[in-house]
């Protein structure tokens, strides 16, 4: 399956009104590069793209549409369209579709339309087969932040585990298993027309509120769920508008290098616990003592007068022996003597055992592991200590904002820090609904409103259901459940540990393709979040280019996998990445993906286009506001480009080789 954008088009909205040709590896040009100011509306086209191929419009809360309004024109409608080509096998036929986005501000809606070649229609216009790709999970592989790709390597934010599910089609399997599962529970919980002895009809009602709980607590989960996403939506909108203020103050580019600072030091602070954490496992790491004692133990065993030869040894030597080891004759007498006193000596495991325990207790002596956690803790107070350096830098120039913007910039930053807050305490939430632990502590489940955890809630509504079905002469449905639930849960299993270890293995080979041998990083596993490390040891973090081509590494590695060609759409490719890893990725775009799709700024081309043109035909875009600040960039068009840049009424565009490489576009003139 491989599918292409064509052709974005905008009009009316917050962003510029466009219409971009794109193109693929079939057509000529796989990578298309859309140079744009900060501040034109790159972050609204992509999250348009994102919501047409997710169908998240269909969640859409009427704050959300309006989001999308212009304010700076009196229009009370726009409209968003993409235009996608499709083929199934290399042998099908192409199939070229739209979605469209009709807004209506003055109600706050917005009406999905569909196209194909015959124009307007009702139905879905692309193959069913992509239904399980068009959702939020998947599309976030394949369209992202680049300056933001470290988000897929926190526990807080990470979530790699469930695309790696959506892309193979393990959540179907889940989505059976749980199907199973409520069907179970209501076969067994059906009254009917029967009457019940008192045990049965007091379990049942046991049941019955298990079950309620459990319907409540996936409810409050749900909600709190949305409710953490819609915050950190605001949240990314109110860094995005401090950005703005800071760029028209003049103090983007220093709080731009400490963010920077500050991102590096709390992964340095998160790779310092780690190594903490990785020496207090050793119990000599909390004590010098321990070491002291074990070394008497060792020197107690050196003095002690043991018989340094083993019993089976003497039983194979007495017989055959004629001379004694201080060199007399072994007279009959001696070997008696000997034999009486053979119980003495020490059997070959208790030799062993001894030889063991000194030589262990030697090696003890040639580390100091409590001096080397010392030095571990000083290293992360010295961290812990810049950090809180670094953020007071970061304040001041915050302050000095505030003092040049006035409210605008107090208000961001109070409700920034309310918004941290609150989502703090929805990951507290979360995380006790999420929590687990064994459902014995909840007997005799008589208080189901003292169970917060969904997952112990599901296990006692089953093992009541079971204790029910026994009761109730209804055993065939648990044991039918039981049989399918196993070979579910071991088919998941199974297919997910191979796919992570297969994933974890090519993502790697990318990573080492990119990075080569100067910087040795690896995915050391998949699950909430892309575990990295050096040398099997754990680490919080990479550099900023070594995080962005690790997502780069897992998300074509997904997409090879699965054989679902979709376009990588990458905003700020290339921001967090270095020279070098420039280079690589502008060599290697065209070998892991048909169709690239990167907005950037003008200080991104910086060694990535010209190792881009070196290895690929680019489709070149420009695009920015057709405004008075921007009077420099209209002149250097031609008559053909200024005469569409009239038509668009508030944008300007060109597809010239030569003003993409020469366009000083900076920020927006807003």
């Amino acid at each position: 399956m491989k599918i292409s954008i064509s052709q974005v088009q905008a009009k009316g909205l917050r962003c510029p009104d466009i219409d971009i040709d794109l193109y693929d590896q079939s057509s000529g040009k796989a990578v298309n590069l859309i140079q744009m100011p900060n501040g034109t509306g790159k972050t609204t086209i992509i999250s348009l793209i994102k919501a047409i191929l997710s169908r998240s419009v269909e969640s859409w809360k009427p704050s959300d549409i309006r989001e999308y309004k212009n304010k700076e024109s009196t229009s009370d409608s726009g409209e968003f369209k993409l235009k996608l080509i499709i083929q199934k096998s290399d042998e099908d036929e192409e199939i070229n579709a739209s979605i469209a986005l009709k807004f209506d501000f003055v109600n706050s809606a917005v009406e999905q339309l569909y196209f194909n070649k015959d124009g307007l229609t009702n139905v879905w216009p692309f193959p069913t087969e992509l239904i399980p790709y068009f959702q939020e999970d998947c599309v976030n592989l394949f369209v992202f932040m680049g300056d933001k790709a470290d988000q897929l390597l926190t526990q807080d934010t990470g979530d790699a585990l469930t695309p790696v599910k959506t892309f193979f089609g393990l959540t179907s399997i889940e989505d059976l298993n749980n199907s199973i599962e409520d069907l179970y529970k209501r076969k067994v919980s059906t009254r009917g027309n029967q009457t019940f002895n008192s045990s049965e009809s007091n379990l049942r009602q046991k049941l019955e509120l298990w079950m309620n709980r459990e319907k409540s607590l996936v409810s409050t989960y749900k909600d709190i769920k949305n409710k953490e996403k819609e915050k950190r939506k605001e949240l990314e909108n109110l860094k995005e508008e401090h950005k703005k203020l800071f760029e028209a103050a003049g103090l983007q580019t220093q709080v731009a290098g400490l963010e920077k600072d500050i991102q590096k030091n709390t992964t340095d602070i998160s790779n310092k616990n780690l190594q903490i954490m990785d020496v207090m496992r050793d119990p000599f790491s909390f004590s010098d003592s321990i070491q002291s004692d074990i070394k008497i133990l060792k020197n107690t065993l050196d003095d002690l007068d043991l018989p340094g030869t083993s019993r089976s040894f003497f039983d194979r030597w007495l017989p055959i022996s004629e001379t004694c080891f201080c060199g007399e004759h072994l007279t009959d007498s001696k070997k008696e003597i000997f034999k009486k006193n053979i119980e003495s000596f020490l059997t070959d495991d208790d030799i062993n055992v001894i030889e063991n325990i000194k030589n262990e207790a030697e090696s003890v002596f040639e580390i100091s592991p409590s001096s080397e956690l010392e030095t571990l803790f000083e290293e992360l107070s010295g961290l812990i200590n810049e950090k809180k350096s670094l953020e007071l830098q970061k304040r001041r120039l915050e302050n000095e904002l505030t003092e040049i913007s006035g409210s605008n910039s107090e208000e961001i930053l109070k409700r920034r820090d309310d918004l941290v807050k609150e989502l703090n305490t929805l990951d507290l939430k979360m995380g006790i609904i999420e929590s687990k632990k064994p459902i014995r502590t909840y007997k005799p489940f008589d208080e189901p409103k003292a169970c917060k955890s969904v997952s112990d809630c599901k296990e006692i509504v089953l093992h009541l259901s079971d204790e029910l079905s026994a009761l109730s002469g209804k055993k065939v449905y648990a044991d039918s459940k039981k049989v399918l639930s196993k070979i579910i849960t071991k088919t998941l299993t199974n297919s997910l540990k191979e796919l992570q270890n297969s994933l974890v293995k090519s993502t790697n080979e990318k990573l080492e393709s990119f990075l080569g041998d100067r910087e040795k990083i690896e995915v050391l596993s998949i699950n909430k979040n892309l575990q990295l490390g050096q040398n099997n040891q754990e680490q919080a973090q990479g550099s900023g280019a070594q995080n962005a081509i690790a997502i780069y590494s897992f998300a074509t590695s997904i997409l090879e996998r699965a054989e679902a060609n979709f376009p990588l759409i990458v905003d700020h490719p290339v921001t967090a990445l270095d020279n070098l890893s420039r280079e690589k990725l502008g060599e290697k775009i065209t070998e892991i993906t048909h169709q690239f799709i990167g907005f950037l700024i003008d200080t991104e081309r910086q060694v990535f286009l010209d190792s881009l043109e070196r290895s690929a035909d680019i489709n070149y875009v420009t695009i920015f506001r057709n405004w008075p600040g921007n009077i420099n960039l209209y002149e250097a068009l031609t008559d053909e480009e200024k005469q569409k840049c009239s038509d668009s009424t508030n944008a300007c565009l060109s597809y010239r080789k030569d003003f993409f490489h020469h366009s000083d576009m900076g920020t927006a003139d807003v």
